[in-house]
């Protein structure tokens, strides 16, 4: 429990040390239909997080979804494990803001870079999504 709470906390300096740019997610433009589904799935992630409303967060994921870690992958999380102490990653990490994201999408799978703002500290994430039954879902993060 230590080492994922290590982990945790150098996701989050990981963020701090790459910045967040200026603009925010509001500020992208979709250039597709699908884009903008990615867009709502962001803004609703961005939303449970700062409203804290943990089962809303974790139906945007999908029952596959990891987080990994470092240069050899390493899962830190699964959604189960992840689910069992978002509440009080929530409290402990207070306010979520995403900044203008980047898309890449084939099929029914996307790529997502994106800047974030963790109680002001940025960093950068990269989301994997895929698409089922015409629905976007997190699949996996990494950092």
């Amino acid at each position: 429990m230590k080492y994922e709470k290590i982990l945790l906390f150098l996701f989050l300096i990981s963020v701090i040390l790459f910045g967040c740019a200026g603009a925010s997610l509001k500020d992208y433009e979709a250039k597709s239909l699908e884009e903008e589904e990615i867009k709502t799935l962001l803004n609703a992630y961005e939303s449970a997080w700062n409203e804290h409303n943990s089962s809303r967060f974790l139906a945007l994921l999908h029952e596959k979804f990891v987080i990994w870690a470092g240069n050899e992958r390493r899962i830190v999380y699964t959604k189960k494990k992840y689910a069992f102490m978002l509440r009080d990653r929530m409290r402990e990490y207070r306010v979520l803001r995403l900044g203008k994201p980047a898309i890449w999408i084939k099929d029914d799978k996307a790529t997502v870079f994106l800047p974030m703002s963790v109680d002001g500290r940025n960093i950068r994430n990269e989301f994997y999504l895929i698409r089922m039954n015409g629905k976007w879902f997190f699949l996996s993060s990494e950092f």
